[in-house]
């Protein structure tokens, strides 16, 4: 009867517990079942499983009671998946700060169910982490000097500390391949460079009007300095890598440098490494900076980690001490769900990897609420799955993207059943600059709500796919660093109709660094390359250089919206009928020189676009090449209000004239400026 009695303590919360033992220890040889069942019967069964970091003084094993927790994370993991508190809903209360050893992989036997999920929380009285990296003690460190001189410098030996080759990571080109990185209490350090950041944060380049391009491999610098500083890297552990934006100020990529060679008294040939190709080749006037080298280390915040000999060097920008909390991420991705379904995480921090720091893939019923997720070397949370809740998170430190979603069917127009409310997300694309936002997209039925993102060098949300809506969110400095982007950014596509843009705020979308193309192109909503069918209303964009760019699309609905102090408020061009005709062709198929960019028929024909569920979806879709193909028809720019008090050069709210939209079967109208 009390092995009985035990089995059911299983099922009702732990407070409980001992109230339940004591009544079954003291009442032997009678029947409990009439005090057992005094608990209401609507009371959902519980199962609370808690670990904690330090090992109880108990000599009985551990089990998950709050006197003999478990010691880790995945000893709670295989406790549940040999039916700890099975039939029950089942909580597994995280207390304090794990450093893993190895990453908490989630597989489908992990899962939950509907009325009984498994519910991964941190607890409150003392908050729960659970990280990647390690953390090195002060007694690591030692005092070292460095090529440029500069004083308090220390180093920490990592290999001693269990790092190897392959933990380290590499640079790598395009992009580094999960590379270590150091974090000094919970912000992310600048890996030594030249030139430096700026102290008010803005990244510094060298190039512009000093580089030229001399052939595919080579390009001259004339900056004796640059060339001098940058020399001895050549030939130092690691090599001279360089980042730059080599011909559009929308594409960044890491090149590695072979030689230095100089040709006059002031300019140098810079040759790559032959298996480091940029995406583009050299242009006249691009940009770079060099990265990774114990040579540059000269700025308070800056590190170098040496990766054959296993040394971090760093200079503090605040003398360390031992509550000094200094990491070096470890673990590619510190929670990893792969199938899991029916669960959630509530109330911890996620933080520190080489790679994805929590990443969820071909899941259903997930929630992430109320964390932190943080410090990535490539991007903080990545869902793939339906039914995801995103919400109440604090993400920054992100190398990539902060929030990546996939959802729902665009064959099927199947909803993913996805939101991602309430997010707070700052401080992404570290590593890679471009195209990796604070929200990524793509799937069916998003639902995207009173987010805030901030601080991003190029888009705060991209992607594709189809009646997704996106409302309430407000995006503020970003695309500071490119041109020929936008805050919120979408492109070239037909197909990916029904998306909802309303009730946003768009703040300060403008560049804060130089830039290397002449082109100031930020927009707040970036409609590019004949992009159609969205409907973008009751939004409010302040001080951007351009509120909304019209790429050509057809059929979106640009209304009711407030402009303040934009130096473009919209534009509006037709592109597919003149340099972008081949996009739109009905006979696109037939690529030019063997490479076509973009057929829109090619992928509306994958999606049998003439038929259900594209047919019914969006009815006019079918007989679009017999309605004036790579015209931009039936767009509606009304109801606007504008403001261009504080525009620069007195401001302009529409681009194109009356006569041209017209002309493209489109209208504008009742737009009115009004300054409050």
């Amino acid at each position: 009867r009390l092995n009985k009695n035990l089995s059911i303590m299983a099922k009702v919360p732990s407070s409980a517990r001992w109230a339940l033992l004591t009544l079954s220890l003291c009442s032997c040889g009678a029947d409990n079942s009439e005090a057992i069942t005094k608990f209401p019967e609507s009371r959902p069964a519980v199962t609370v499983l808690h670990v904690k970091q330090q090992k109880s003084n108990s000599e009985q094993p551990e089990d998950g009671t709050e006197l003999r927790p478990f010691t880790s994370v995945h000893s709670a993991r295989n406790a549940l998946r040999s039916g700890f508190g099975e039939n029950t809903e089942r909580v597994v209360m995280v207390h304090g700060t794990h450093f893993l050893s190895e990453t908490l992989h989630l597989e489908p036997i992990d899962s939950g169910s509907p009325t009984n999920p498994i519910r991964w929380v941190g607890s409150r009285s003392d908050p729960a982490k659970l990280s990647g990296a390690v953390r090195i003690p002060y007694s690591s460190f030692s005092a070292t000097s460095v090529p440029s001189g500069a004083k308090g410098v220390v180093k920490a030996s990592l290999f001693s500390l269990g790092f190897n080759a392959t933990t380290l990571g590499k640079m790598a080109a395009p992009y580094p391949d999960a590379l270590a990185r150091l974090y000094v209490d919970t912000k992310p350090q600048v890996i030594a460079r030249s030139p430096n950041i700026a102290a008010d944060g803005t990244w510094m380049w060298y190039g512009y009007e000093n580089l030229t391009n001399s052939s595919s491999m080579s390009f001259t610098l004339r900056d004796p300095s640059a060339s001098e500083l940058l020399a001895p890297a050549v030939n130092s552990t690691g090599g001279l890598w360089l980042h730059g934006y080599w011909k559009f100020d929308w594409r960044d990529t890491y090149i590695k440098i072979d030689s230095i060679t100089p040709t006059s008294a002031d300019a140098s040939l810079f040759t790559r490494n032959h298996s480091t190709v940029p995406q583009y080749d050299f242009t006249n006037g691009c940009r770079f900076y060099a990265v990774n080298s114990l040579e540059f280390l000269d700025t308070p915040g800056e590190y170098f980690i040496d990766a054959s000999a296993g040394v971090l060097y760093y200079l503090p920008s605040a003398p360390l001490t031992a509550a000094t909390e200094v990491l070096v991420s470890m673990l590619d991705t510190v929670v990893e769900n792969s199938g899991a379904h029916d669960l959630s995480f509530e109330g911890m921090t996620v933080s520190e990897a080489r790679g994805d720091v929590f990443s969820v893939s071909s899941a259903d019923n997930i929630t992430i609420s109320s964390s932190r997720i943080s410090n990535a070397g490539s991007g903080c949370l990545v869902f793939s799955g339906y039914n995801g809740t995103i919400v109440n998170n604090t993400v920054y430190g992100c190398g990539s993207t902060a929030i990546g979603v996939s959802s729902g069917d665009t064959t099927t127009l199947q909803s993913g059943g996805t939101v991602v409310a309430d997010n707070r997300i700052t401080n992404f694309s570290l590593v890679v600059r471009t195209y990796r936002p604070g929200i990524g997209f793509s799937g069916v039925g998003l639902h995207v709500v009173n987010n805030t993102v901030s601080h991003g060098p190029h888009t705060a949300m991209t992607g594709g796919g189809n009646n997704h809506l996106f409302e309430h969110n407000t995006i503020s400095r970003v695309c500071f660093e490119c041109t020929d982007t936008g805050a919120f950014y979408v492109g070239r596509s037909w197909n990916q109709r029904g998306n909802v843009v309303r009730y946003n705020t768009f703040d300060t979308i403008r560049p804060t660094e130089r830039l290397a193309q002449k082109s100031c192109s930020q927009n707040a909503f970036y409609l590019d390359d004949q992009m159609s069918g969205y409907d973008f209303y009751g939004n409010t964009i302040i001080n951007s250089t351009t509120g909304v760019l019209l790429g050509g699309g057809r059929r979106n609905t640009i209304h009711s919206n407030t402009f303040v102090n934009n130096d473009v408020d919209i534009a509006f061009d037709n592109r597919g009928m003149t340099w972008q005709l081949d996009y739109c062709r009905y006979n696109c198929t037939d690529a030019k020189n063997g490479f076509q960019p973009a057929c829109f028929k090619n992928k509306l024909e994958a999606l049998n676009y003439t038929m259900p569920p594209y047919s019914v979806e969006y009815p006019s879709l079918p007989t679009i090449y017999n309605d004036h193909p790579c015209v931009p028809v039936h767009n509606v720019i009304t109801n606007n209000v504008y403001c261009h008090a504080r525009s620069a050069n007195g401001g302009k709210f529409l681009t194109a004239t009356a006569a041209q939209i017209a002309s493209w079967m489109s209208s504008a109208g009742n737009n009115t400026e009004h300054c409050v």
